[in-house]
C-alpha cells in the first residue's frame, strides 16, 4: 500500500482477521484494486474474499461464491517448483493471480488510452457465455481495439460488484 500499488492480489483465504481488514479498507481508500482467492468450502466465499469492496475470482463457478465472482483460469496452471521442475496446480488461488493480472493490464490501458478514468477496472471484465473471463474480449473493450490478435467474443458481458 505504501509503495503505490494499484492492484493488491490475496491469493488466501481464512477466517475473519481484523488486521487484515484493516488493510484491505486501507488499500480501497485509496483506490487500490485487491483481488481475493473464494474459499468454495466457506459461506460466502469466505475472508477476505466476502469484504466489501474485494473482486473475488475463482477456478470454477460455485453456488457458495459471493454474486459477481469472476471465474478465471486456474486449473492446471503450469509453474515451477522446487528443485528446478515444471508442475502444474490448481485452485482459485491461481484465479485470483490471473484476475490480478488482467485488472492490472486494465489498469495500464486506461492509463494509455483513456486517462485513467474513476470507474473501477473491474466493470471492463467481459465474462463469456460460459460465465469465464474473456480476458481478450475484456482488453478490447478498455482500448476499443483488439490488442490480443483475436476478436472480442460474441455474447460476452461486462460483470462487477464494484
Amino acid at each position: 500500500i505504501e509503495r503505490g500499488a494499484q492492484v493488491v492480489n490475496l491469493s488466501l483465504g481464512g477466517p475473519a482477521d481484523r488486521l487484515v481488514a484493516r488493510l484491505i479498507d486501507a488499500a480501497l481508500a485509496r483506490r487500490i484494486v485487491v483481488v481475493a482467492a473464494v474459499d468454495r468450502s466457506a459461506a460466502r466465499g469466505g475472508f477476505p474474499a466476502s469484504a466489501a469492496g474485494v473482486v473475488a475470482a475463482i477456478d470454477e463457478p460455485a453456488s457458495s461464491a459471493p454474486a459477481g465472482t469472476l471465474v478465471a483460469p486456474g486449473r492446471d496452471v503450469p509453474t515451477t517448483v522446487p528443485p528446478s521442475r515444471w508442475a502444474t496446480v490448481s485452485g482459485a488461488s491461481y484465479a485470483a493471480a490471473h484476475v490480478s493480472g488482467l485488472l492490472a493490464l486494465v489498469l495500464e490501458l486506461r492509463g494509455r488510452s483513456r486517462g485513467g478514468e474513476a470507474t473501477h477496472p473491474a466493470r471492463d471484465i467481459v465474462v463469456s457465455a460460459d460465465g469465464r473471463v474473456d480476458a481478450c474480449a475484456s482488453l478490447a473493450r478498455v482500448r476499443a481495439a483488439c490488442v490480443c490478435g483475436c476478436a472480442a467474443t460474441p455474447g460476452s458481458e461486462s460483470v462487477a460488484r464494484q
